[in-house]
């Protein structure tokens, strides 16, 4: 950290990104799956994977499995509340041989209640309504890639099942503890919402749920855990820990959060960058979002809460977890931000509308050039984040 706090100290900006190791070769790769066997009963087996929503090399992850001769009849992908995948978006999660010989499930989660099957309630209240896929296999095996997730604590895990694979009425309730402040990102000790999604695996009948978790970008592995799904997921998040997150003495003046890949296509996935960062900000300070979002917007659920508000001290006021809608932890998140500081985005895909009705002010990559300068100038301290989608930047305490 000292090398950090001097080069803010010449007037440079403090920049950091993923502590990423070397990634894993093929023979590592098939070596680590391999050990999935020592796990697996001989039952029919349904893998799930991520949609096009997270970064994680299913393809691969596949094609290793195929190669090795590991068995399983069907896969579903966990689309949770999101649209379905594209064509293109499939041929890039799946090998051509899944897509011709295996039997492939879309998960909807908008249908109606009785397309679900239910498995109870938890102690919080969230109904569980799951995709009836799952009660058809005594075997599964989830797919994902584990980083910071900014109220889930970590992706990965549990959340290939539920949100992956439950109805929106299931997702929306567990949400609702987004609202939490003990909902953060890397807290899984009594973060509501963490808690809730555990407790409501352990309704789910499936005799055998494991895990390959991985450490991983679109096109690179540097670690996979595999075993039962919690203790795969758990050995994953502490490597996450050490990746994904950096930590600083003082907090920043000025915080640049860029958020790239998968999480870029659009403000509602964008937003987790911000999320991820502002713990940096010192009150009152600038945070800017770099994103491109060429879906625009995204899930307008929490827009359109938003755009009824010109205040935003009325929307945090006005949202609880009692009465939660399903985006209200975005709207949150949003008009609170502003509130502590001022808030700029950067984005083609957005118009200057969009931006001010998420109470933000849209900018230019050369107005954000300047803003830098001016900020370096006046002797202030500015910090960039790469990849802020997953790298969470804390401040620790004196």
């Amino acid at each position: 950290m000292g090398s950090v706090d001097r080069l803010a100290g010449e007037m440079k900006p403090v920049i950091v990104k993923p502590k990423k190791t070397s990634p894993m070769d093929r023979g590592a790769v098939l070596d680590a799956i391999s050990k999935i066997g020592q796990f697996m009963k001989p039952e029919s087996t349904l893998v799930v994977i991520n949609d096009a929503h997270r970064s994680t090399p299913s393809k691969e992850i596949l094609e290793v499995m195929d190669e090795l001769g590991i068995p399983y009849e069907a896969i579903a992908i966990a689309t949770g509340s999101h649209a379905p995948p594209t064509e293109n978006e499939l041929r890039n999660l799946l090998p051509t041989s899944a897509l011709e010989t295996k039997n492939l499930i879309i998960h909807e989660g908008n249908q109606a209640i009785e397309n679900y099957t239910y498995y109870g309630i938890t102690s919080r209240g969230t109904p569980i309504f799951m995709n009836k896929i799952i009660e058809k296999y005594k075997q599964i095996l989830c797919i994902n890639s584990v980083e910071p997730h900014y109220f889930a604590g970590f992706t990965g895990g549990v959340k290939s099942l539920i949100p992956g694979l439950a109805s929106v009425k299931t997702i929306e309730k567990n949400h609702s503890w987004a609202l939490s402040p003990l909902s953060l990102p890397t807290v899984t000790v009594s973060n509501p919402l963490f808690e809730d999604l555990w407790e409501a695996f352990g309704l789910l009948c499936v005799e055998n749920v494991l895990g390959i978790q991985l450490i991983s970008t679109a096109s690179e592995i540097y670690h996979i855990s595999v075993g039962n799904l919690k203790g795969s997921f758990e050995q994953a998040t502490e490597i996450a820990k050490k990746v994904f997150t950096t930590s600083f003495s003082e907090k920043f003046d000025l915080v640049i959060a860029k958020v790239e890949g998968a999480i870029a296509r659009s403000l509602y996935q964008a937003q987790k960058g911000l999320e991820n960062t502002r713990q940096a900000l010192k009150e009152g300070g600038t945070i800017v979002l770099l994103a491109e979002c060429h879906e625009g917007i995204g899930n307008k659920a929490f827009y359109q809460t938003l755009s009824k508000f010109k205040d935003p001290a009325e929307v945090v006021s006005s949202l609880s977890i009692e009465k939660y809608r399903f985006g209200d932890h975005k709207a949150s998140k949003f008009a609170s931000l502003s509130l502590s500081g001022k808030l700029y985005v950067v984005s083609q895909g957005l118009t200057e509308e969009e931006v001010e009705n998420v109470f933000a002010t849209k900018i230019t990559e050369t107005q954000l050039e300047g803003m830098i300068h001016n900020h370096l100038q006046d002797g202030e301290r500015v910090l960039i984040v790469e990849d802020a989608g997953n790298l969470v930047v804390y401040v620790r305490e004196s």
